[in-house]
């Protein structure tokens, strides 16, 4: 499930501002308008004094002997050690232009908002290993998605965002969240003649 997101501005005008922020913090990796990966740098946001603050995290959480933790459902995300006190006291937003999903037959798809407006993926962050990193929840897919693929990232509108971040109460409601219809397009290059 959504082992790759992207994070563009010329897909997305509105992630300008992150990146703009962020740039204005630290040295900034020029990433491409391409997917970002499991273990890449990415853009989160996090509560701030006054308003939403950018950082970069990792995507994932380390698993000594086995690929990073990039994942948490939603279902279970307050039962399980691994994210537990993340989901209580360390919440997060990814924002995205789009999310990836491969369907039965491997073939990749595009997911996006209809009116090319940013994704905010829920998320949990820790302190792992010695870097910040984050894990994407997710839930069960929507229409849109499910045809594809039966798991999508856990999407909140703008207006969750602050709950999300601040309300501790709000978390087990806001985990059931209605998802929105989104665009699919393949997204792996290939003709689709039918």
């Amino acid at each position: 499930m959504c082992g790759r997101f992207q994070f563009s501005v010329t897909q997305c005008p509105a992630l300008q501002s992150i990146r703009s922020r962020l740039a204005q913090q630290q040295a900034l990796p020029c990433w491409p308008d391409d997917q970002i990966a499991p273990s890449d740098r990415a853009p989160v946001l996090l509560a701030g004094a006054m308003e939403l603050t950018p950082a970069l995290m990792t995507w994932g959480f380390p698993w000594p002997g086995r690929q990073p933790v990039i994942h948490a459902r939603a279902e279970t995300l307050l039962e399980r050690p691994m994210f537990r006190d993340a989901a209580v006291q360390r919440r997060c937003i990814v924002p995205a232009s789009a999310f990836y999903e491969r369907d039965h037959a491997r073939q990749q798809f595009r997911f996006a908002l209809q009116d090319r407006q940013p994704l905010y993926m829920a998320a949990v962050w820790d302190k792992r290993g010695g870097m910040d990193c984050f894990c994407i929840i997710t839930t069960e897919a929507n229409d849109s998605v499910r045809p594809t693929h039966g798991r999508m990232p856990l999407l909140l509108p703008p207006e969750q965002l602050e709950p999300w971040l601040l309300d501790s109460a709000a978390v087990k409601a806001l985990l059931h969240t209605k998802q929105p219809p989104l665009d699919s397009t393949r997204a792996d290059g290939q003709l689709q003649l039918w």
